[in-house]
């Protein structure tokens, strides 16, 4: 069991080495940016899932490489989010578009027992 968290949830420490930003700036990016905010322990102790650390990375690129501010990349960040959601649940909404239209499809298919009644 503590295998199975260990390697769905990161320490900040694994965090800071591996994209090579201190803790005190993770910190603060979890209080600016709620998307990233990791879970706690009862010790206090930050742990982070893979989704936050893709949207660490993504945080670390607009401010470091695209100049974005805090403001600015929080805003993005934000409207990116809203997107895939959005485009998220147009695809789920095809999935079961697409599950009801086989169903019919495979109902019409079927002889019914009405179709197989010779009439005389």
């Amino acid at each position: 069991m503590e295998k199975e968290f260990t390697e769905k949830y990161k320490k900040i420490s694994k965090v800071e080495e591996n994209l090579n930003v201190p803790q005190s700036t993770l910190r603060v990016w979890g209080k600016s940016f709620k998307e990233v905010l990791p879970v706690f322990t009862k010790n206090n102790t930050r742990y982070y899932t893979a989704e936050n650390i893709e949207m660490l990375k993504d945080i670390k690129h607009l401010l470091n490489e695209e100049g974005y501010t805090h403001a600015g990349a929080l805003e993005k960040l934000k409207n990116d989010l809203f997107r895939k959601r959005k485009k998220r649940k147009v695809m789920e909404l095809l999935e079961d578009l697409k599950k009801e239209l086989t169903d019919i499809r495979l109902e019409l298919n079927q002889p019914s027992a009405m179709a197989e009644t010779v009439i005389v």
